[in-house]
């Protein structure tokens, strides 16, 4: 037999029992993480969230008004400009 050959049973034998397997390095052992302290839900409920004065609030409010107002505005310019698009190209293909 050459020595560069392995016979069939053998190289069953070697697969199952897990001989012809790569040894993996072990890798080390990673540390505990700590567990974060659970917060019962009752605490949330209870908690007390500071909030910024009422003049703040409406400032914020009239913020969050103004960017709705450009952003339906675009929304309007959007519809006018795929009606104008429509129309082009209906006259480009004569229909």
């Amino acid at each position: 037999m050459r020595s560069d050959t392995i016979e069939t049973a053998s190289a069953e034998d070697a697969i199952v029992s897990g001989a012809a397997q790569p040894q993996l390095p072990q890798l080390p052992q990673l540390p505990q993480l700590p567990q974060l302290p659970q917060l019962p839900f009752r605490s949330l409920n209870e908690a007390k969230i500071p909030l910024p004065p009422i003049a703040t609030q409406h400032a914020i409010v009239a913020e969050i008004e103004a960017e709705q107002a450009l952003v339906n505005g675009s929304r309007e310019l959007i519809t006018r400009f795929e009606q104008e698009i429509q129309t082009s190209l209906a006259r480009v293909w004569g229909e």
